[in-house]
């Protein structure tokens, strides 16, 4: 985000009106195609630093009375949670293949986009919720030096 994404938002600040900009990352810094999933994980710190390298560019590009709303990254859990033994689409043909199946295929061939939060392993699962509550908490500390609405 830091480096690419953002850098796609351009504004005049001397004309345009202000704006409201939302960074949700959801699950970026967590998901990931790696096995072992864990070091390809976001570090707290690192998520520090470029949240404020986009929190720096957005200053130079935005008109004043602009505004960011920043929410914290998902609990991917809900998702196995939600989905439980229901048909994956690729599964409902011959009514077979549930989502847990998918996920456990994608991990054996290791192509997994979200290694974390698609795997039938719950301690992994759990693991990958907790970066990302620490990751969000990086979000409420960096607030905490700027005004809430």
């Amino acid at each position: 985000m830091a480096s690419k994404i953002v850098k796609g938002l351009s504004r005049r600040q001397d004309f345009d009106k202000p704006m409201i900009v939302f960074l949700s990352l959801i699950g970026n810094d967590v998901c990931n195609g790696h096995y072992p999933t864990e070091p390809h994980m976001t570090k707290p710190e690192e998520f520090r630093r470029k949240t404020f390298e986009i929190l720096e560019y957005l200053d130079t590009i935005l008109p004043s009375g602009s505004n960011v709303i920043i929410s914290g990254l998902a609990d991917g859990r809900v998702m196995w949670d939600m989905l439980g033994e229901r048909i994956h689409p690729l599964g409902e043909y011959r009514n077979d293949a549930t989502y847990p199946d998918f996920y456990k295929y994608l991990d054996c061939l290791q192509v997994s986009p979200c290694a974390g939060w698609m795997s039938a392993d719950s301690e992994i699962r759990d693991m990958t919720s907790q970066r990302a509550a620490n990751l969000s908490a990086v979000y409420e500390d960096i607030g905490e030096g700027f005004n809430k609405v």
